[in-house]
């Protein structure tokens, strides 16, 4: 860390360094300890806009936040707020899909996703789909919404930011990623009572034959327990 000064270039470089080891489990349980480059790249997300900077910051933030002890101290640096605020000003692609990356992470806490609920982070990050984004990004976005309908709460937020209406459309996207995250969502959200029957009338207007006769198998099931709900 006595190293650690200089400019955003050096810091760059540094944050790449920690960004490789900190996939590691045993390095998380080190940076847990002494938590100085971790904090490092928390506070970036606050005080820098270079996307070449945070390309490297935000992996540390990723998965040292599979840190139950880390993710805590990320939520003291206001982590979900930092990173929806980013999501709104940064115009890199590279970024963006980053902060959706690190979200999955993150919402695999349930304080985190009441954070993000809290906040107003579903209409943030929902607010994406208003834009030209990249098939890429778009999968990010399915990916992190799909997780959130496993959360009472956030499906709650979800149904009412009107991502029913995304899932439904995306299903004739002809893509199977995408395809296969939302028939997971809209069969979780089927478990809802509040969102039932928007879901039910969503359907109505679409068939789920091709689906039903995917040569995915597991196409066909999550379309064919979709059409039995």
């Amino acid at each position: 860390y006595e190293l650690f000064q200089g400019n955003d270039a050096f810091h760059s470089s540094v944050f790449a360094v920690v960004a490789q080891i900190s996939v590691e489990e045993q390095a998380r349980l080190a940076l847990s300890k002494d938590s100085t480059f971790f904090v490092c790249a928390l506070e970036s997300l606050q005080t820098s806009k270079e996307a070449a900077l945070l390309i490297n910051a935000i992996p540390i933030v990723k998965n040292c936040c599979l840190s139950e002890t880390l993710r805590a101290l990320a939520q003291e640096y206001k982590v979900i707020e930092s990173l929806l605020q980013l999501l709104s000003s940064c115009a890199s692609e590279a970024v963006r899909n980053l902060i959706l990356d690190t979200f999955e992470i993150l919402a695999i806490d349930g304080t985190c996703r009441k954070r993000l609920v809290d906040v107003g982070g579903v209409s943030k990050i929902y607010s994406l789909l208003n834009n030209s984004i990249s098939e890429n990004t778009l999968l990010h976005v399915a990916a992190l919404f799909h997780n959130l309908t496993f959360d009472g709460v956030c499906s709650d937020a979800l149904r009412e930011s009107g991502i029913i209406t995304f899932f439904i459309e995306q299903l004739q996207s002809g893509n199977e990623a995408m395809t296969i995250s939302c028939l997971y969502a809209l069969n979780n959200l089927m478990c809802s009572d509040s969102s039932r029957q928007i879901v039910s009338r969503e359907l109505s207007q679409i068939t789920l034959n091709p689906l039903l006769h995917s040569r995915n198998p597991l196409i066909c099931l999550m379309a064919s327990k979709l059409k039995l709900n």
